[in-house]
């Protein structure tokens, strides 16, 4: 369920420097429904009837859906199209009839979806055509690590760390939001997804706007992909709830592997500066575990936690199956 409007978190771009942000408020869902068959990438819904196509992307955004119950809870997935009674999902590969978290339940005791619109770009940094939070430019820079005002987002798919966006945004004088590599699209309408943070980069003075919507009641799932042998990837993540959250309480310490020591860190918990100014620093903290208790360096740091509204780079390195972590809903 979502609770009534929750308010507004502030989001602040710091002035002549790179900062992670995330967006820990939803919009209203607009439809909850029970599932009552599967396929590999679709969900028939009972007892609905949708005009077809009305959560596929368009000009004005685009939707997803959330599993609120089950074995699934939590799981976000875009939708690619629908018709009067199913929904289309882009899957990453998950096949939805054979999902190796387990069975979807159907039929009358079915698992839940709830149906949300995205924020985009234009509902949180102003429309494609006025006055954006951002300095516009003459051009969306070529090289990324520019002077420029931009948004940087993360490219959660491809093996590698420290990689390039996968996409940069900026706000072109005259033409509105425009993305690198592609002047004549209109990117106003891009999505900003729950559970994952992008950067946005200001060369002027600090900027602030609020963000008013609701807090999810459902869980939030992340997935961490499954790695081959000597592989490596940086997943950009965040907290889909607006509170603070300690890293003994995260749960994210059974889904990354145990390091020996400081000197020998396996996998790691990165995160950036708030208060720095520059461009593409490196990280602030990076933190690794030894069992099942958090360390910075050789510092104890359970107590340590991740902030709300911000963003983190979980690295993992090695074979390993894919895992999900699943952030709890409030009580």
């Amino acid at each position: 369920m979502a609770t009534a409007p929750a308010g507004y978190t502030r989001l602040t771009a710091g002035a002549g420097r790179d900062t992670w942000l995330s967006l820990p408020l939803v919009r209203r869902s607009e439809l909850i429904a029970r599932i009552s068959a599967v396929s590999p990438a679709t969900l028939s819904l009972d007892g609905v009837t949708m005009t077809a196509d009305a959560y596929a992307p368009s000009a004005g955004g685009a939707y997803y859906a959330q599993f609120t119950s089950g074995n699934l809870a939590g799981r976000c997935y875009r939708i690619v199209g629908n018709t009067t009674g199913t929904v289309t999902l882009a899957t990453e590969s998950e096949d939805l009839s054979a999902h190796i978290l387990g069975a979807i339940a159907t039929g009358a005791t079915g698992d839940l979806i709830r149906i949300r619109p995205y924020w985009t770009v234009a509902d949180v940094f102003g429309p494609g055509v006025g006055s954006p939070l951002l300095a516009p430019v003459a051009a969306v820079p070529a090289v990324i690590y520019s002077d420029g005002d931009a948004l940087l987002l993360p490219d959660n798919a491809a093996l590698g760390a420290e990689k390039a966006p996968a996409a940069v945004i900026a706000y072109v004088t005259g033409q509105g939001w425009r993305r690198q590599g592609q002047p004549a699209t209109d990117s106003a309408a891009v999505e900003l997804p729950p559970g994952v943070p992008f950067v946005v980069r200001r060369s002027g003075a600090a900027v602030s706007t609020l963000l008013v919507g609701y807090v999810s009641q459902d869980p939030g799932l992340i997935r961490l992909p499954a790695l081959p042998a000597g592989g490596e990837i940086d997943v950009a993540a965040a907290l889909f709830h607006p509170w603070v959250v300690t890293l003994a309480d995260s749960g994210l310490a059974g889904m990354i592997e145990s390091s020996v020591d400081a000197d020998h860190a396996r996998d790691l918990l990165l995160s950036p500066s708030d208060t720095r100014g520059g461009f593409s620093l490196p990280p602030a903290r990076r933190l690794h575990l030894v069992g099942s208790s958090w360390f910075e360096g050789t510092t104890a740091a359970d107590g340590q936690t991740l902030r709300t509204g911000a963003g983190f780079l979980i690295r993992l390195r090695g074979e390993r199956p894919v895992r999900y972590w699943r952030q709890a809903a409030p009580n």
